[in-house]
């Protein structure tokens, strides 16, 4: 699946981009400049009639687009792709990477985890939700 959806890009510069953000960090610091040059390489855009916006409900919304293709998530692009599933952030010593156990976003808002996902989402339709129709899937019991 990586590489259909890197097919277009230099994917070991897509990794590259990815640990550089945020490898020998703090792990509460993670800025959207720290990002930016992944978005720029790896950026692709969903036509917003065509987005489907999910919370809580991950294995929903995804089996959804899996059976429908008329929609696509953000994990369906590369930026959503490399990232979806994993814990990462830096680690200011040792191999500057830590995949393992890093704050939430309840412990600091500027995680990499969070900056990354905030930024990824505005660089496919889902920067602009209430400006274009799209379907919305959300766990409301929570």
């Amino acid at each position: 699946m990586f590489l259909s959806l890197c097919r277009n890009k230099d994917c070991f510069r897509v990794r590259k981009l990815f640990e550089q953000a945020f490898r020998y960090k703090d792990p509460c610091n993670a800025t959207k400049e720290d990002y930016q040059p992944l978005m720029d390489l790896a950026r692709y855009s969903i036509p917003c009639n065509k987005s489907l916006f999910w919370s809580k409900t991950n294995d929903l919304a995804h089996h959804y687009t899996k059976t429908n293709h008329n929609f696509l998530t953000l994990e369906d692009t590369l930026l959503g792709y490399i990232a979806d599933g994993i814990t990462w952030c830096g680690n200011p010593s040792g191999s500057g990477i830590n995949y393992e156990s890093c704050p939430k976003w309840t412990e600091c808002e500027n995680n990499p985890s969070s900056v990354y996902w905030k930024l990824a989402s505005k660089m496919v339709c889902f920067a602009d939700l209430f400006s274009a129709p799209m379907l919305n899937v959300h766990n409301v019991s929570v």
